[in-house]
């Protein structure tokens, strides 16, 4: 049975569970941020890892989480039929949100260091993907910071396209 999606998905998860802690650790003093870990351990029972497009604003009211929140899922997928006779030839896009918080009821000053230290973390894992043969591209798109009960979020929203062969 070919596995086009779960490839995908599996090679991110890998390369997000070995590098993403590591990584923001040792950027987070170049950005002036606190750096955070991410319990990839757990999954799919972590706390703060999620398998599937949730919007976090959907978790308070059904689970038990602890932000920041990542969440991997696939978005899309497009057999272009690359390599005959293969099952699947083509593209998969996979989407990995990263839900920040920050505490407090004043608007912070810096509220996009964090997010910058974010994107240095997963464009190197990107670009480590793209050397392992994966990774054809990965884009970002930030909402706007919006207050919530007592906290300021913001969602980082990245989408990577893989190159599959299935």
């Amino acid at each position: 049975m070919a596995q086009i999606s779960a490839r995908a998905r599996a090679a991110l998860l890998g390369a997000l569970s070995a590098r993403f802690n590591p990584l923001l650790s040792a950027l987070a003093g170049d950005y002036g941020v606190d750096p955070f870990t991410l319990d990839f351990i757990s999954v799919p029972k972590s706390q703060n890892v999620f398998l599937g497009a949730i919007d976090p604003s959907d978790l308070e009211a059904t689970t038990v989480y602890k932000l920041p929140v990542l969440a991997v899922y696939t978005s899309a997928s497009v057999n272009q039929r690359k390599q005959l006779p293969a099952t699947f030839a083509g593209i998969v896009r996979m989407g990995a949100d990263v839900a920040l918080s920050w505490r407090g009821g004043s608007a912070q000053q810096d509220f996009e260091s964090l997010g910058d230290a974010i994107e240095d973390v997963m464009n190197q894992i990107a670009n480590e993907l793209a050397q392992a043969g994966w990774v054809v591209t990965m884009s970002m798109d930030r909402s706007p910071v919006k207050r919530g009960q007592q906290n300021w979020y913001q969602l980082l929203r990245f989408s990577f396209l893989f190159e599959v062969l299935a």
